[in-house]
C-alpha cells in the first residue's frame, strides 16, 4: 500500500509538472485560445499524466483532476478549442427488422452529413457505443446486459461478459469506462463488462448515451419529460446529476463531445438520422443535418484523444 501511495505522489507530481512553470506558461498565447502546436502538446500531455495517475492509484481520482487543471493553466488555456472543420461519427443501429444493429460511420461538415457508410452487422441488438480514442477499440452495451467490443472493419460483435444490471448508456473520460443505467453511474471493466464500482445515483433516468468532454467533465442525454430529454452534467465521483437544459426533442440516443469540445445529439426517425448541436450552458438543441437512413440510431461516438 505504502508503494502505491509513492508512485501516485510521483504521478501526480510529474502531472504537475507536465507543461512546465505558471512562468513559462505565461509568455506564450493570451489565456484561453489555444492555438500553437506546442499549446496542443501542453493540453494532451496534461490528459495523458492525468490517466498516468488515475491508473497509478485510482483512489486519488480527485487529486488527478485538481493536478489535471493546474497543469491547464500552466499551459495557459481554458476551456477553448478551435473547432474541427469536420467530424466524423460513427454509430449503432437499433436493430429493427434483423435484431443486429447496424454499426456506421458518417461524416459531418458545413452543415452537411456526408461519407455515411455501413461497416457492417454487429449480430446483436445494441443500445449504445463508446471509443477508446487511446486504443481505437470500440465497445457496445448489448440490450441484453452484455458488453461487446465490436470488429473496426465489420462491425461484429464479441462478448466481453454480462454486467449485472441494466445500462444503457456507456462512454470513456480517461482509461475508466463510464456506464449509466436507469438512474445509477458505474464505473465498468473493460475487459470482463462486469461492475467495478456503483458510483451513486444521478437523480435521472438515462435516455441511452454519456459523452466525456475534453476536460474530464461527464454529460448524458436524460429522460426529462415525455416530449423532451435533457442536457445532464454528472459528477464522476458522486454520480449527482444537475440538469443544464432541455433539448427540445426526445429519443436522442446518441450523444457525443468532438475533439472541439463541441456537443452534438442525434435521433432517429423512420427514415433518417438527424444531428443536432447541443447548447452546453443551456441543453437547447438545434437540427445541424439529416440523412435519409432506415439505420436507427442508439448510440454514438467519436475520436477524441485528449480526453
Amino acid at each position: 500500500m505504502k508503494k502505491l501511495k509513492a508512485v501516485a505522489v510521483v504521478a501526480v507530481f510529474a502531472l504537475a509538472m507536465a507543461c512546465g512553470s505558471p512562468e513559462e506558461a505565461a509568455t506564450g498565447d493570451s489565456l484561453g485560445v489555444m492555438t500553437a502546436a506546442s499549446d496542443r502538446a501542453c493540453f494532451v500531455s496534461c490528459n495523458m499524466a492525468y490517466n498516468s495517475c488515475v491508473a497509478a492509484s485510482p483512489g486519488s481520482m480527485g487529486l488527478c483532476s485538481i493536478r489535471q487543471q493546474l497543469c491547464y493553466q500552466d499551459c495557459g488555456i481554458d476551456e477553448s478549442m478551435p473547432p474541427s472543420s469536420s467530424v466524423t461519427f460513427y454509430a449503432v443501429g437499433d436493430g429493427n427488422g434483423d435484431d443486429s444493429s447496424d454499426f456506421y460511420r458518417f461524416t459531418y461538415s458545413g452543415g452537411v452529413i456526408s461519407g455515411f457508410v455501413k461497416i457492417g452487422e454487429t449480430g446483436v441488438v445494441l443500445n449504445d457505443l463508446a471509443l477508446d480514442a487511446y486504443t481505437s477499440t470500440f465497445y457496445a452495451m448489448g440490450v441484453n446486459g452484455s458488453l461487446y467490443t465490436l470488429n473496426a472493419s465489420t462491425g461484429a460483435a464479441t462478448r466481453r461478459g454480462y454486467v449485472g444490471g441494466f445500462v444503457n448508456a456507456i462512454d470513456f473520460c480517461g482509461n475508466v469506462l463510464y456506464g449509466w443505467g436507469g438512474d445509477t453511474l458505474y464505473t465498468l471493466d473493460a475487459a470482463s463488462g462486469a461492475v467495478d464500482v456503483v458510483i451513486g445515483s444521478v437523480g435521472f433516468s438515462s435516455s441511452g448515451d454519456l459523452a466525456c468532454s475534453l476536460w474530464g467533465n461527464l454529460y448524458g442525454s436524460g429522460k426529462s419529460t415525455s416530449s423532451s430529454d435533457a442536457l445532464i452534467k454528472i459528477n464522476k465521483f458522486s454520480g449527482q446529476g444537475t440538469r443544464i437544459g432541455n433539448f427540445g426533442y426526445s429519443g436522442v440516443y446518441g450523444f457525443e463531445i468532438d475533439q472541439s469540445d463541441k456537443l452534438f445529439g442525434a435521433y432517429a426517425t423512420s427514415h433518417s438520422i438527424v444531428l443536432l448541436s447541443v447548447n452546453p450552458n443551456t441543453g437547447a438543441a438545434t437540427p445541424v443535418a439529416s440523412y435519409p437512413t432506415s439505420a436507427g440510431m442508439n448510440g454514438m461516438a467519436t475520436y477524441n484523444m485528449a480526453y
